[in-house]
């Protein structure tokens, strides 16, 4: 009897491919969104493709996303000779950091956070308490890409690409998660069914989505190497 091999071949090019398609279906999504909200109602599937409510198609997709990028980062551990460069340490703190942020995305923690936090006077917030989270959370990512910072030179240095499309979706997701969030708080949670709202929501989960893409593309091209 001849032995048989099944043999899946996935590279970069792959990766590109399916890079695009997932912004694409993103983009799709955020269309429906306003679509939605602003020309006409979906009826019953309104609340399923819903960017600002938790706990629907988005929201899943959104963690799962973000799971898969620790996933991936995680299979470096695997590749002793690709890793030598880097403490198992560092690894495993961005990819146990991006499963928590897909945790965080099913469960809301960050919002419970701000609820359990918000009798601390000295932590800055923003109007009517919101946002509690963000400096804490902040905080902690500074503080770890300081201590990393010489860990960070040496990444540039033997995934130079890979860094630049990482740094680029990590930028997309914190304008995001962040930037967005606070202009949010600040002066559009007062009227949620307003047209400016709605466009901020659209832009807020539409980066942050993009940006994991462009993260995942970036941990994917990583365990391809």
């Amino acid at each position: 009897m001849n032995d048989t091999t099944l043999s899946l071949s996935f590279n970069p090019h792959h990766a590109k491919k399916l890079f695009q398609t997932i912004v694409a279906f993103e983009v799709c999504l955020v269309i429906l969104y306003l679509m939605d909200h602003l020309l006409l109602s979906f009826g019953e599937p309104h609340q399923m493709i819903d960017l600002d409510k938790e706990m629907n198609f988005p929201s899943w997709f959104s963690s799962v996303q973000l799971f898969f990028i620790g996933f991936f980062l995680l299979l470096q551990l695997f590749k002793i000779p690709k890793v030598e460069h880097f403490p198992i340490s560092f690894i495993c703190i961005i990819a146990l950091g991006f499963i928590f942020l897909s945790l965080d995305e099913s469960i809301s923690f960050h919002e419970n956070l701000t609820f359990k936090f918000v009798s601390v006077e000295w932590l800055p917030r923003f109007k009517n308490n919101h946002g509690l989270w963000i400096p804490i959370y902040l905080a902690m990512i500074v503080t770890f890409l300081f201590s990393s910072r010489k860990l960070i030179v040496d990444l540039w240095k033997h995934y130079r690409k890979e860094l630049i499309i990482f740094s680029t979706g990590m930028i997309s997701f914190l304008i995001g998660g962040v930037v967005l969030e606070i202009i949010s708080y600040e002066y559009l949670r007062f009227n949620e069914s307003s047209k400016a709202y709605l466009l901020e929501v659209a832009m807020e989960e539409g980066l942050e989505m993009i940006g994991a893409s462009f993260m995942l593309y970036a941990s994917l091209l990583l365990a391809l190497h």
